[in-house]
Parts: C-alpha cells; structure tokens; sequence
C-alpha cells in the first residue's frame, strides 16, 4: 500500500462545517442588527442562538482539521519505517522447469 487513506470525507466535513460557520455568523449578525431597534427585543436572542451555532460549528471545523493533520502525520511515520519495496526479478521457464513446477 503506497497511497494515503482518503481524507476527502473530512475534507469536506471541514468545508461544510466552514460554510455553516459563515452563514451562522452573517445571519446572527443580521439578526443582531435588527434587534437594536425599539420593539424588536426578540430578534437578539435569535442573533445570539446563530452566534452559539457558529461557535459550535467552528469547534466542529477545528476538531476535524487537527484530525486530519493528526492521521496524516500518523501515515507519514507509518511510510517512513520499513525498506523500501524492490522488484524481484521475474521467474523463467528453465528457472519453473527446474523446480518442477512445469514440463
């Protein structure tokens, strides 16, 4: 084996959860900005329960980036033991006749 586990998953784990970061954070703001007003309280806890889900989300993007920096790190010591693989040079047939192993 001498290719890495796909990390295209996490990958984009890690995008989405930055989307929903980003999308989160606009609408709390968006929200934020509309409770200011007289009369329309309401809307700051809405903005605050978007920031929480932005927070949330964030953590979400930083947990899965260590992991992944983690496993590649992880693969890249594990590639780094061992010989290097080498070719075996390829059986003949006197070498097969002379086993026994053709006619």
């Amino acid at each position: 084996m001498t290719d890495a586990p796909s990390g295209w998953t996490t990958v984009w784990k890690i995008n989405a959860a930055c989307l929903r970061v980003t999308a989160s954070g606009v609408l709390a703001w968006l929200f934020w900005q509309g409770g200011t007003e007289p009369g329309f309280e309401g809307l700051l806890f809405v903005a605050a329960i978007f920031a929480l889900v932005a927070v949330k989300h964030a953590g979400i993007a930083l947990i899965e980036t260590v992991r992944l920096v983690l496993r590649a790190r992880k693969w890249a010591r594990f590639q780094a033991k061992g010989a290097k693989p080498k070719a075996d040079r390829m059986a003949a047939e006197a070498d097969l006749k002379a086993r026994g192993l053709i006619r």
